[in-house]
């Protein structure tokens, strides 16, 4: 999960503005950049969103699997007189998307944290930063390998 919070409070606007699919592919390589971290507090959220596919996927000229008279998903079901079953064919789609994060993490994605110590060898660390989204922001679920965005989202009012 990538969250982007603006440095200003009033930000997220410009943020949305900025970002496109470009943008993120050029900023993923910062974005994975490894610096420490001290206190992390983001709040938690639920978030669905839902919408009928039918007509988007007609626009993309997709059409057979919805005409009663055309579609053929005779592998989904015997289609033959004998059964007794008419032919299937698809008469609505619906897609739901739900994002929970809270103290136990995000459902539906993984994340992975790293913690620092200092070891008896000598090694120069940063100073941790302090991570506080207490204002409007966005988040980003990929996936890892491909960089494929999942999901997007913003909060507005984070409690």
């Amino acid at each position: 999960m990538y969250i982007l919070l603006p440095n200003s409070a009033d930000g997220l606007l410009q943020l949305e503005k900025d970002i496109d699919a470009g943008w993120f592919v050029e900023q993923l390589p910062e974005l994975t950049e490894l610096v420490p971290v001290g206190d992390f507090l983001i709040p938690r959220f639920s978030i669905s969103s839902g919408f009928e596919a039918r007509q988007l996927l007609r626009s993309l000229g997709l059409h057979l699997p919805f005409d009663a008279g055309k579609a053929d998903l005779s592998g989904m079901q015997h289609n033959d007189l004998a059964s007794g079953f008419p032919p299937l064919y698809i008469s609505n789609v619906f897609h739901k998307a739900i994002i929970e994060v809270n103290e136990e993490g995000t459902v539906a994605a993984a994340a992975t944290g790293e913690i620092y110590e200092k070891t008896s060898m000598s090694i120069q660390l940063e100073q941790a930063e302090d991570f506080k989204a207490d204002h409007p922001f966005l988040f980003l679920l990929g996936e890892d390998h491909s960089g494929t965005i999942m999901f997007i989202g913003r909060v507005v009012e984070p409690t």
